[in-house]
């Protein structure tokens, strides 16, 4: 068990979460308690949604969902408006950042 006494924004239970480690940690200020205690949760979810422990693919699959949500709002906007060129720029900007974090992701399984 991971014993943390100043908890700040939550670094040191992500980590021993990531480890596999049980964790406590205190903090006096609410406002830090709360950020971390929505880093931690955010940091559960994304490993039991992806079933992933590795810190650099959590944070790149994060991206990818973060990407893919952006992705439908433009796309929607696009839908709406055809003629709209800010909004196909963004459509296309997106697209290619997608496309550059599934490469990134690739590139660290194959490492792992």
């Amino acid at each position: 068990t991971v014993l943390d006494c100043f908890l700040g924004s939550g670094s040191t239970g992500i980590s021993a979460i990531l480890e596999g480690r049980k964790f406590v940690g205190m903090e006096i200020n609410k406002d830090y308690f709360d950020v971390a205690t929505a880093r931690i949760q955010r940091t559960q979810k994304l490993m039991e949604k992806f079933k992933v422990a590795d810190p650099e693919q959590l944070t790149v699959l994060a991206e990818l969902e973060s990407l893919n949500e952006k992705l439908d709002e433009v796309a929607k906007l696009v839908l709406k408006n055809p003629g709209n060129r800010v909004h196909q720029e963004q459509l296309e900007k997106l697209s290619k950042l997608k496309e550059l974090r599934c490469k990134e992701l690739l590139k660290i399984k194959k490492a792992a």
